[in-house]
């Protein structure tokens, strides 16, 4: 069996981010005994809402619960604003029955900050005519420059049942982690404690 995992988390603080916040997946088969245990880290700036993607999950029995859980912050006041969106999509293409071959996403992301990226994240969410998600995927841009382009594409390996009612494309990177941006937009406090 084969899985991927979506989480919504949202940080309704506007005043402080969340440098590192790890998690913990786990997951039950259908008689509720836990099979695995994922564990990682994420950041968020101030009021960001962000999906997070754990892929691939492969099994040799079916999921039938997935409990995600926030272990713990470390939250840091930014004195200065960071824009919450760095980045645009253009020219997306989505081919979701190409001939003999599986289904395929193509668009330009654009670096839309001043500041130069070691990786971006680039997450793609398909929701069917309902507004429910049917798939998801995700690749990464390295070294991304300001103010250019960069092409990318994502590949399913399975065939859709389904028509893409909506796409929805977020690019993330973790500015906490970037000295020079983080440094350029003023200096940190620590906040230590956990909403």
């Amino acid at each position: 069996f084969d899985y991927d995992f979506l989480a919504e988390v949202k940080n309704p603080n506007f005043d402080f981010g969340a440098a590192k916040i790890s998690y913990e997946l786990n997951l039950f088969d259908q008689g509720n005994e836990l099979i695995e245990t994922r564990k990682g880290l994420i950041s968020l700036l101030p009021g960001q809402t962000r999906y997070e993607i754990i892929s691939p999950l492969l099994f040799d029995r079916e999921i039938s619960t997935a409990e995600f859980k926030l272990i713990d912050a470390s939250w840091e006041r930014l004195k200065e604003f960071i824009p919450r969106s760095l980045f645009s999509v253009k020219n997306r293409e989505f081919n979701p029955l190409p001939p003999d071959q599986s289904p395929l996403l193509r668009a330009t992301l654009s670096n839309d900050s001043s500041f130069d990226f070691d990786r971006v994240d680039v997450y793609v969410i398909l929701f069917d005519e309902n507004g429910g998600i049917f798939a998801v995927n995700k690749t990464d841009i390295r070294t991304f420059s300001a103010g250019t382009d960069r092409f990318f594409e994502v590949r399913w390996t399975v065939l859709f049942k389904k028509p893409a009612g909506r796409i929805e494309i977020d690019a993330y990177t973790d500015v906490f982690k970037n000295d020079n941006f983080i440094k350029e937009h003023g200096t940190q406090e620590k906040f230590q404690q956990f909403y």
